[in-house]
């Protein structure tokens, strides 16, 4: 699915979308996605508010959407992000990594986990320690995009996993604040 961004503003009010939701990072889900996304490109707006209640994904899912935004916000789009009940897994980078700096809330009520990135691989012993390589690089590479993206040292969030022995590491919204990840509670 091609996605127009030069869409000219033909508007009224009963043609105002609602927020993009996200509950999961999937093929199905990203293909949700671009449909929602595009309902909101064609209004000529150049804000896009994106509703987060997610237990996480496929971070290949993850990363197809991240880069889609990113691309938008580069072009002058405003990512407003909010995360409702729940962030957890591929929900925290997202909202961490996709919410133009300013415009990322959290409610009072919200919860956030990370934890290190999970995947399942069988096969020859070269080929899983190849897998095991490959999951730690990424798992490097995006926590590291995290850090960077909320304005803390790179290895924040995996020095905030490593204290908590690299099991799943919970937070509320004004911890979140305080990393970072949003900016205003409400």
């Amino acid at each position: 699915m091609f996605i127009n961004v030069n869409t000219p503003a033909s508007f009224d009010s009963k043609e105002i979308p609602n927020p993009i939701s996200i509950q999961s990072f999937n093929q199905k889900d990203y293909n949700d996605f671009r449909t929602k996304l595009q309902e909101w490109l064609d209004t000529g707006f150049n804000i896009i508010p994106i509703s987060i209640d997610s237990y996480g994904g496929r971070v290949d899912g993850l990363i197809t959407i991240v880069e889609l935004i990113n691309k938008l916000r580069n072009d002058g789009y405003t990512i407003v992000t909010s995360v409702n009940a729940y962030a957890m897994s591929c929900g925290v980078l997202f909202s961490g990594l996709v919410g133009s700096i300013g415009y990322r809330f959290g409610s009072p009520q919200a919860r956030y986990m990370i934890h290190e990135f999970s995947s399942g691989k069988s096969g020859k012993v070269k080929e899983l320690r190849a897998s095991i390589d490959e999951t730690d690089r990424f798992n490097q590479h995006w926590f590291e995009q995290l850090g960077i993206r909320c304005k803390n040292d790179k290895d924040f969030f995996i020095d905030l996993m490593n204290e908590n022995n690299n099991a799943d590491y919970y937070f509320n919204s004004q911890e979140a604040k305080e990393y970072n990840l949003i900016d205003k509670i409400c």
